[in-house]
């Protein structure tokens, strides 16, 4: 819940709960705090915010409350609004919530739970059971369905569970499908396994339905972060493969945004938890050899923004996000572009290569959603010092495109080479980037001959 609180104002003066606020490591990153109503009406007025709810504490006086509720209502938002009471004095009775168009009172929370629990009852989880029906299909019969209509999972990864909750295809040729599984079915003990040794690579879902596979990847990946389980990196990694193919396939919908976003959290957190425990980062670069490059690229970014002195939550998943997305463009015009660097490409391909970077940067702005510093590492994303003679590149733009050099060249190459990757292509970028990557794999520099 907790990557949600980005989406969440809180607008609070009591200097108790205040603290309370800050002290929660796990949420800190991820809210936005205001102590003033005045600031907090600024924030809502913002036109990139992604605000989706608000808490208002009604510790400010009765004339601020009912000027930031007047100039609330003015917006037409449409987003909920409760109310926050420390004192049984300054509580309102259901009469006087309705008048002031409160969506709930909370009395007199002592820490973040009360709010959790009202964020859960006005965004209840749309991904569950509930609402999932087989589809209309014959089973086992082959079927003349539309490519663009399918996104590909894994067999070896696919997740299991008692029931299925969506409806699962294998693909037999171009727009050629047979349905193996209507959604409530339950699961063969062999299922992935005889379908792997049939060699299906990979199990096809609906698009419409491929969000309800990312929210069983995303808890599946939870759940391996705090139990410390052994195949934790393997979860994560799977995570963001499914993320990834959701936001090439199917876009940039708040959904997939959202998972986005858990997926990074993730991600964060487990490599934290690896470096306080004093574990390399070997697990999860061999999970990543055949993730999604963006996802792959993603991991990476955030693991070198942690040794470049990123401190925060917030901070890491930016570079993460802009990682994550830096070679949008070329998926929303080739879903199918081959992953060879543009050595290895020609005529169209290298135009769509050479033309990515500033069209993919385009296509975020245009969304007016993203940090400028997104977009700008986007666009940036394969210049390096050497390109400026200096350091006029985006910070984490350069790391973005280092690390997706690091994938070509060492993760995910038949071919990895990480001492010439360190020793010489490194140099073209700033020294720093050069000295984290070092610190990651605990290589000292080479001597040179005197």
């Amino acid at each position: 819940m907790s990557s949600f609180f980005e989406n969440v104002l809180i607008i609070e003066r009591d200097t108790f709960f205040l603290d309370v606020l800050y002290r929660d490591v796990a949420l800190k990153d991820h809210m936005l705090i205001s102590k003033t109503t005045r600031e907090g009406m600024k924030l809502l007025k913002h036109p990139q915010n992604r605000i989706r709810a608000v808490f208002i504490s009604l510790s400010f006086t009765q004339a601020e409350i009912i000027e930031f509720t007047n100039q609330y209502h003015a917006l037409e938002l449409e987003i909920p609004l409760v109310a926050l009471s420390h004192n049984p004095r300054t509580g309102m009775t259901g009469a006087k919530l309705q008048d002031f168009g409160f969506s709930a009172q909370l009395e007199q929370p002592k820490d973040m739970d009360p709010l959790i629990k009202q964020l859960k009852k006005l965004f209840p989880d749309k991904h569950k059971w509930e609402g999932i029906q087989a589809s209309q299909e014959a089973k086992e019969s082959e079927l003349q369905l539309s490519d663009d209509d399918f996104i590909p999972i894994a067999t070896d990864d696919f997740l299991l569970t008692d029931k299925c909750f969506f409806n699962v295809f294998v693909r037999l040729n171009v727009n050629k499908y047979v349905k193996i599984l209507n959604a409530g079915d339950p699961f063969d003990s062999d299922f992935a396994e005889k379908y792997s040794a049939e060699k299906f690579e990979s199990l096809w879902v609906k698009k419409t339905e491929h969000h309800q596979y990312t929210h069983l990847s995303e808890k599946n990946a939870a759940s391996g972060i705090q139990r410390h389980r052994p195949d934790a990196a393997r979860r994560i990694a799977h995570l963001g493969d499914n993320v990834s193919q959701a936001l090439t396939r199917v876009g940039l919908s708040d959904d997939n945004l959202l998972y986005a976003d858990r997926f990074l959290e993730h991600s964060v957190s487990f490599l934290r938890q690896q470096r306080m425990e004093g574990n390399g980062y070997a697990k999860m670069l061999n999970e990543l050899a055949d993730s999604e490059h963006c996802a792959a690229v993603a991991v990476i970014a955030g693991l070198l923004a942690s040794h470049l002195g990123f401190e925060s939550t917030k901070a890491v998943k930016v570079v993460g996000l802009a990682a994550l997305l830096h070679d949008v463009a070329i998926y929303k015009d080739r879903k199918d572009f081959p992953a060879e660097l543009p050595l290895m490409l020609d005529g169209a391909d290298l135009d769509l290569f050479n033309s990515h970077a500033q069209d993919g940067a385009k296509i975020l702005e245009e969304m007016g959603i993203f940090d400028e510093v997104v977009i700008q590492a986007v666009a940036q994303h394969h210049d390096k010092k050497s390109n400026f003679g200096g350091n006029a590149t985006n910070f984490v733009g350069e790391i973005v495109s280092a690390s997706d050099l690091f994938c070509h060249q060492v993760v995910q190459s038949d071919n990895p080479q990480l001492d010439r990757f360190l020793d010489r292509q490194l140099k073209e970028y700033r020294p720093q980037i050069e000295a984290a990557f070092r610190e990651i794999f605990k290589r000292k520099p080479a001597r040179r001959a005197v």
